[in-house]
């Protein structure tokens, strides 16, 4: 009968966890800072918080979190207060200010109901204890509140405790955790670290995330685990060798993590996360407000807000890289060929011989690059370039350029991603994607928040296979970009 009762609750969340084309055309989920949990609802396998971003789902069972409810359709989600589940998890109901809905398990979607109707529960409120136990950097006042080391409060808002006698709550800011027979708050870390997702760098199978300081209670970098669907975070500023400056790229080598902020260069060593150098206007840095990396063997190339310099590692030299063409002008995003840096900037775009360091502005016959580029991506022989009036592709090999003009204005960023079947760009009101072909492309389509993205500020795209992760205000989002049962 257990094992039964188990087939069927994991029967269950598939569903719960597959979005059906019929109700929603895009497959897709969102993560955002899920740190905010307004209520805990307890069945037998898993438990339910309702955050300020949707609803997360963790399996007590096997200790792992599941797939999050996040942009379904037909519910406010980000206003979810209330959440009451049956303890074989065969209904889910939620509350928001206005309304009451059920979620339908088979369909992924959700539906208005007038009342929610009495359902048993094996869990209850109840009150804090005077003591609990906390890991090691933190604090338990007695009060009701979590200090971290800095002197940072965080409330917990509400406890649970089941018939088994574990425990669990919700500390605000700092996310779910549990709490077992000794005592000891166990933290379950899920999420961003913060909302806004400027930056995103894939290594070794880790997405690694930063973006701006903006209302967030906690700032840094992101580490999310793909295949394990884990978080962990490296907090900015909690002390002073890692300032809560605002990141707007993340570069990598072998030994260290570089990363691109407000406020200059930081360098962190891979293993220990911990900050080794941070290089400012004090230091040579024409500005401190970094925009892109590109590390290029033993150089480091920095784009600034004020034009480009390069961080020579040997002897941690920097030098200003063309001034009479980039003084005060912004240097957004690199791409490597096999002996040409390309530089996307705000008068053009241009290649860098890497031997020689001639410079030479790119021409295309209509003239969409001759003005304030964006982004550069190369896939294999051709290079793609993003302007504010669209994008143009360049085969390496042969010299010809394809044009694709966008509706869009692009006037602030524009980002991109490419492969060989497809190309995205960031527009006004969320992304495009165009169906290449060799002269140009076959079909496109804008994707938007009422496809189901969070926001239609994008400001990083990245290419994962079928997956397009795409980087927002309001989250980060895992596109299913080929799925064979959507109609464009």
């Amino acid at each position: 009968m257990k094992k039964q009762l188990i087939l069927y609750c994991s029967i269950s969340l598939l569903f719960l966890t597959t979005p059906v084309k019929a109700l929603q055309d895009i497959n897709i989920v969102t993560y955002a800072d899920f740190s905010h949990i307004r209520d805990i609802a307890v069945s037998m396998n898993y438990i339910y918080f309702a955050t300020s971003e949707g609803i997360i789902i963790y399996d007590k069972i096997s200790e792992e979190w599941i797939s999050p409810l996040s942009g379904t359709p037909n519910i406010d989600y980000r206003n979810i207060f209330k959440i009451y589940v049956d303890q074989f998890d065969r209904s889910l109901f939620a509350r928001t200010e206005i309304n009451s809905y059920e979620y339908d398990m088979t369909f992924a979607n959700w539906s208005y109901v007038n009342e929610i109707p009495q359902i048993d529960k094996t869990y209850y409120d109840v009150s804090l204890p005077p003591i609990l136990y906390v890991e090691p950097n933190y604090f338990y006042s007695g009060n009701g509140y979590i200090q971290d080391d800095s002197g940072f409060e965080y409330p917990i808002i509400q406890m649970v405790r089941e018939d088994s006698g574990v425990r669990w709550i919700s500390v605000w800011g700092l996310g779910a955790a549990k709490v077992g027979h000794s005592d000891l708050i166990e933290f379950l870390p899920y999420g961003l670290i913060q909302n806004r997702v400027n930056t995103i760098l894939y290594s070794d199978g880790t997405l690694i995330v930063g973006g701006d300081n903006v209302g967030s209670s906690r700032t840094g970098l992101t580490f999310f685990d793909i295949e394990q669907n884990s978080f962990s975070y490296k907090e900015s500023g909690l002390t002073f060798e890692f300032p809560d400056e605002d990141i707007r790229a993340i570069e990598e080598d072998d030994k260290f993590y570089y990363l691109a902020t407000l406020g200059g260069l930081a360098a962190l060593d891979k293993e220990t996360l911990e900050v080794t150098q941070i290089i400012t206007e004090r230091n040579g840095l024409i500005s401190d407000q970094l925009l892109y990396l590109k590390k290029v063997k033993d150089k480091l190339y920095i784009g600034s807000l004020y034009g480009l310099q390069v961080l020579n590692e040997n002897s941690d030299s920097l030098k200003l890289i063309y001034s009479n063409q980039f003084q005060n002008q912004s240097i957004y995003d690199f791409a490597l060929t096999d002996s040409t840096l390309w530089i996307a900037s705000e008068v053009g775009a241009y290649q860098l011989h890497l031997g020689s360091l001639e410079l030479k502005k790119f021409r295309d016959p209509f003239q969409i690059a001759s003005g304030r580029v964006y982004n550069i991506e190369r896939y294999e022989e051709n290079l793609f370039i993003a302007s504010s009036s669209g994008m143009v592709r360049l085969n390496l090999k042969t010299g010809k350029t394809t044009s694709f003009r966008s509706d869009s204005h692009g006037t602030n960023h524009r980002a991109l991603a490419v492969n060989d079947d497809v190309a995205f760009i960031s527009t006004d009101f969320g992304f495009e994607m165009f169906y290449l072909t060799e002269s140009g492309f076959s079909n496109s389509r804008e994707f938007t928040t009422s496809d189901g993205i969070p926001s239609q500020f994008v400001f990083d795209l990245l290419l994962d296979g079928d997956y397009l992760w795409v980087g927002t205000d309001r989250g980060l989002s895992q596109f299913l970009w080929n799925d064979p049962d959507r109609i464009d």
